[in-house]
């Protein structure tokens, strides 16, 4: 809601806000000293270094590990993808405090004050006339087995078929301009009568439990089995998540969406305990709706129905998200047995059953696979090309500056799919694609490409390869550290040593070159490239990967071998350069601990901290 609100009530609200209370709703904190401490809710994190200050003036947080920082107003608009506006609103609802407004402003607050009246009041007057009894709508409900509870939870209501329960209330007199507006009443004020007529109400609500607008299931026979409210300043179908809000109040805290498609979708996994579970308005493949999801959750699942106009959705859902991702993102589809909607699926095998296959659902990366490797015979070297023609095409639908890992990692994958004689197994056998087992998902993840390959024990003879063959068209050379150089030229000659190299612990590494480094190691040591033959093959079938190492680290002046260290002088390297690293990022540390301590001196568990990383030096 836009308007002008004064700089005082700002400050007031600020200042009376249980920060502590309201952060400990999305965070588990403990107390430290004088302050509280937990895992940063905006940053994946190992170490809580994530603070919250509720001495003096102004409470506040603090993330030593990405540098978040701010007020209650702040958190709330991060961890809620909420405007300004709307966050002081929340804020102020939860003191129990009205917003003032400037008065240029105050003509357009009372026109949106009359619509969430409007669309309160029929709310009430749709549950109301559920609560009489209505035995078309009663019925309906206890055949498809919703409780009372869901009712009341989710709002439910039933629109009468003669049209007139809005239109002659005298309650509505006064807000009939609005109900017009909201799309609730149409015809002149003489004849006017119920958009929703014989229909099972359901209210759609925003973040703070508002009504904005209504879904309505018909209970006749008419052609429209849905209708939904139609677009006004209050509904903004493609920015609307159904569900959310009842799902927040019923289990508290939400760390995993679950899309679906159906209003009875969402009650019924509710009813059985699937925390988090939505529908978006129209199509779920709508860009402006997809990046909602992202917005809310690190973590998104969808669930579709096993037909053929599900896996359609399903594939247009991961084309269309592949843009919008950014790397700690989490997707996954779920494809439910043929004939079975998420409803009928979860009161069927119950709600552990379908936490368990939700668990087990496709990531992203293996639905990629499954998708691309559809109908395709990998034993073949056409399927293969065609297979990475299909891969190269989707991965350049990532943005590579919000998602470079994502894009890298799905790269080796389509190289390792590819470049395997035996090609990636599928589970209907030649890339056939196939539905979920209809148990409920549990054990493994009934095939994919993951697996087929078994890394290069099963490749053809390696290639001759020489340094210098490996460095042709040489390209502009990075300034990298020496102890970067140093780690990777060890790298290089003895590939095994990357296992001693990820010993170093879990350190924030200020050096790109030197991440990149230690990020090489971990590439060595997932793929097991365990010899410099099995590197040389390995790069000699990702020249991208020798490009980037070259680039980076200064490679030609070892292109023929020679400045590589060996024996004795290897083992002396690489413990000096790994002696020094660790060095240098205890120091690194010891410097982010001594600015927090300057906050925050009474903090015992940073002075522990800072005791062990003296010791360490």
């Amino acid at each position: 809601m836009a308007g002008r609100i004064p700089d005082a009530f700002i400050d007031e609200i600020n200042r009376r806000a249980d920060l502590v209370g309201i952060v400990r709703d999305r965070v588990d904190l403990k107390k430290a000293g004088g302050s509280w401490t937990g895992r940063c809710p905006f940053h994946n994190e190992k170490t809580p270094s994530f603070h919250v200050y509720e001495t003096g003036d102004f409470p506040h947080y603090h993330c030593y590990g990405c540098e978040a920082h701010g007020n209650t107003l702040s958190f709330l608009t991060s961890i809620d993808n909420l405007d300004f506006v709307s966050a002081v609103e929340s804020l102020a609802g939860r003191l129990g405090l009205e917003v003032p407004r400037e008065q240029q402003d105050r003509e357009r607050y009372d026109e949106l004050k009359s619509s969430y009246s409007a669309a309160t009041l029929a709310t009430e007057l749709y549950q109301a006339e559920l609560r009489r009894g209505n035995s078309v709508a009663s019925s309906y409900l206890r055949e498809r087995g919703v409780d009372q509870s869901m009712q009341t939870l989710y709002g439910l209501g039933y629109a009468p078929s003669a049209g007139k329960l809005l239109a002659q209330a005298k309650a509505a007199e006064k807000l009939r301009p609005a109900l017009h507006g909201l799309g609730l009443l149409r015809g002149d004020a003489s004849s006017a009568y119920d958009q929703f007529r014989n229909r099972l109400m359901f209210p759609i609500r925003d973040h703070r439990g508002r009504t904005i607008g209504f879904g309505g299931r018909t209970l006749g026979d008419d052609k429209a089995k849905y209708i939904n409210s139609v677009e006004s300043e209050l509904f903004k179908k493609s920015q609307v998540v159904y569900g959310l809000w009842e799902s927040k109040q019923h289990f508290g805290k939400v760390d995993r969406l679950v899309v679906v498609e159906g209003y009875l979708d969402v009650i019924a996994l509710t009813q059985h305990g699937i925390s988090g579970a939505v529908a978006t308005m129209g199509t779920a493949t709508n860009e402006e709706s997809l990046q909602r999801l992202l917005s809310l959750s690190e973590e998104v699942v969808f669930c579709f129905d096993g037909d053929s106009a599900g896996i359609s959705a399903a594939k247009k859902a991961m084309e269309k998200i592949l843009p919008l991702l950014q790397d700690g993102q989490r997707v996954a589809f779920m494809l439910l047995p043929e004939g079975e909607d998420p409803d009928t699926h979860v009161r069927r095998i119950g709600g552990e059953a379908m936490a368990a296959a939700l668990d087990e659902a496709l990531p992203l990366s293996l639905f990629l696979f499954r998708v691309l490797g559809q109908n395709l015979d990998l034993s073949l070297a056409e399927s293969k090309s065609l297979l990475f023609k299909r891969g190269t095409e989707m991965l350049n639908l990532i943005n590579r500056q919000t998602a470079p890992a994502l894009h890298n990692g799905l790269k080796e994958d389509l190289w390792k799919a590819t470049r395997d004689q035996h090609g990636y197994q599928n589970a209907g056998g030649k890339g056939n694609f196939k539905s979920r087992s209809n148990s409920g998902g549990s054990g493994a993840n009934g095939g994919g490409y993951g697996g087929g390959y078994d890394r290069f024990k099963r490749r053809p003879p390696a290639p001759t390869l020489s340094f210098s063959q490996l460095m042709e068209g040489s390209v502009l050379t990075a300034r990298a550290t020496p102890l970067a150089r140093s780690l990777v030229a060890c790298l290089l000659q003895d590939p095994s040593c990357a296992a001693r190299a990820l010993t170093m612990g879990d350190f924030d590494i200020d050096d790109a070159a030197e991440r990149d480094a230690l990020g090489f190691a971990g590439w060595l040591r997932e793929m097991e490239i365990n010899s410099t033959e099995d590197l040389l093959y390995a790069l000699g079938c990702n020249p991208e990967l020798a490009d980037r190492l070259q680039y980076l680290f200064d490679l030609p002046a070892l292109e023929t071998g020679s400045g590589l260290p060996e024996g004795s002088m290897l083992e002396q390297q690489l413990q000096d350069t790994l002696a020094q690293m660790k060095r240098s990022y205890t120091r690194s540390t010891l410097l982010r601990v001594e600015q927090a301590m300057r906050i925050d001196p009474a903090d015992a568990e940073l002075k522990a901290q800072y005791k062990r990383l003296i010791a360490e030096l």
